[in-house]
């Protein structure tokens, strides 16, 4: 009972903290625009992008980091001293790495600044000595974004996220709302530049809060000795193989993005930018779900539990399933009058076409969670690496003829082609090697589609029903009223899965 109340409660932390982060981040960016306009929204875009594509240079040693402290944890029960100077000194080795490739990274992106101004980047509005100035900012927020990245990482191998949560949710309320109620109230600039200076400072306070939490914890000790070259080497081919996973999906998911912001103008970006983030909200509980089920995973592979990982492989991906869904089916029935209530006009027809295609695409891939934490744990990268190979080429041919015939909107098929891809390869894969999986993964197959045949025909006929009505706020709580209706219903009908997540 304590482990079922422990896993529970630690996903419930995680999915909290992110819960506030893309929340508060839907609310700001329609407050954003309104407030610096376009052209700065699509620059907050290519900052996104460029955040994505540098962290990848972490070369899978947080992933790494990550097993290691929960085999060390797994097995401290046996030799407690031993194991808890091991994690001080795995965790000291790896933040004073992880600061180097930070230091390296803001300096590169800063010197770049004005070439990424004058050659890649389409802009009217704003100035190139702005431009410029967010470049550089953002080259430092990304070398701070090393350092919060294996320090989290840290509490997520310990399985600390309780404690990560209490740090997080005011970091993730500061960075969207917080910025914006700063430009708006106190400081009353439209600036951009002003906009990633908050977010560097806010970055910074957030790491220090992390070290002194680590600190505290006695998890990392400030001492020359503590740092040994041998806890890199020791996961150096674990971690190789994540660094080729993470920059073949670097091509495979930012690819579109990079193309775009140098291909088409900010102003138009803007709306690749918002339809990306309000597609991106279900990231709130497929990245919950990985830093719990990693470590967990990671332990009890190390104890050769095979009938506890098929349980909370198929009870995860039940849940996942169901979320996905009903949040698909939201967004193709009921999104279109709520986007045109809080954007203009000419950015809300761009989005409405844009939203569907990507929200399939990010349910798929926050589907595909699952299997990958549990590749991972195994050591097994080379699925992942191989899918990626196959469709590089493709994307890479495929999308520029694709974004002259369909605009920003070529992007968004790319994407979801795929995920649809990986979507059936992996799970083919994952099940034949791990035959303890097919059993229960063929039960969800029937149960999966099922809901979402039942789903589509309940709310395709309340959004036929509600289109009749003339109050756009009643029909807006009538949809509203019937996906909480749904999801409660879909919670009790899948309860034996939540019991199962311990």
């Amino acid at each position: 009972n304590k482990k079922l109340a422990s896993l529970k409660s630690l996903l419930l932390a995680s999915v909290s903290g992110k819960m506030v982060y893309a929340v508060s981040s839907l609310v700001s960016l329609p407050l954003l625009a309104k407030l610096l306009g376009a052209e700065p929204i699509g620059l907050i875009g290519f900052f996104t992008t460029l955040l994505m594509v540098m962290m990848v240079l972490e070369g899978g040693l947080t992933s790494n980091l990550i097993q290691q402290l929960a085999t060390y944890k797994s097995r401290s029960v046996h030799a407690f001293q031993r194991y808890t100077t091991a994690t001080q000194c795995l965790v000291f080795t790896y933040v004073a790495v992880f600061l180097v490739i930070g230091l390296v990274v803001a300096l590169t992106v800063s010197l770049l600044s004005g070439f990424i101004a004058e050659y890649w980047l389409q802009f009217k509005s704003i100035t190139r000595h702005e431009v410029v100035q967010c470049v550089t900012l953002m080259g430092l927020f990304i070398g701070f974004n090393f350092l919060a990245m294996v320090l989290q990482g840290v509490l997520v191998g310990r399985e600390s996220q309780k404690i990560l949560n209490a740090l997080f949710l005011p970091y993730a309320f500061a960075r969207t709302l917080g910025v914006w109620l700063l430009l708006q109230y106190v400081f009353r600039v439209t600036s951009v530049v002003v906009y990633f200076e908050w977010q560097l400072i806010i970055q910074v306070m957030y790491v220090s809060a992390l070290l002194c939490a680590l600190h505290k914890e006695r998890l990392i000790v400030l001492s020359v000795k503590c740092f040994r070259l041998g806890y890199l080497k020791k996961g150096i081919v674990f971690s190789r193989g994540v660094l080729f996973i993470s920059l073949s999906s670097m091509m495979v998911v930012q690819y579109d993005k990079i193309y775009l912001s140098g291909s088409v103008p900010l102003s138009e970006y803007a709306s690749y930018t918002l339809a990306c983030t309000l597609a991106g909200l279900p990231y709130i509980f497929s990245s919950a779900f990985s830093s719990v089920l990693f470590p967990r995973f990671s332990i009890d592979f190390t104890k050769g539990n095979d009938e506890r990982i098929a349980k909370i492989f198929a009870s995860s991906v039940s849940i996942i399933s169901f979320l996905m869904v009903l949040f698909v089916v939201a967004v193709y029935f009921y999104s279109p009058v709520v986007i045109e209530l809080i954007f203009a006009k000419t950015i809300a027809d761009e989005v409405k076409g844009i939203l569907p295609v990507l929200v399939v695409a990010t349910s798929i891939q926050c589907l595909l969670v699952v299997p990958f934490a549990l590749q991972l744990a195994a050591k097994w990268t080379s699925l992942s690496l191989r899918i990626n190979m196959v469709c590089i080429p493709l994307i890479v041919c495929l999308l520029p003829p694709m974004v002259r015939e369909w605009g920003v909107n070529g992007g968004a098929y790319i994407w979801l082609g795929y995920n649809l891809i990986s979507l059936a390869s992996t799970f083919f894969y994952v099940t034949r090697r791990f035959d303890f999986l097919k059993p229960v993964m063929l039960k969800k197959m029937g149960v999966i589609a099922a809901v979402i045949a039942i789903l589509y025909v309940v709310h395709y006929a309340v959004a036929t029903l509600t289109a009749q009505v003339s109050n756009v706020y009643l029909a807006l709580s009538v949809q509203g009223g019937s996906l909480m209706v749904t999801l409660l219903a879909g919670l009790y009908c899948i309860r034996h899965d939540i019991v199962n997540f311990k």
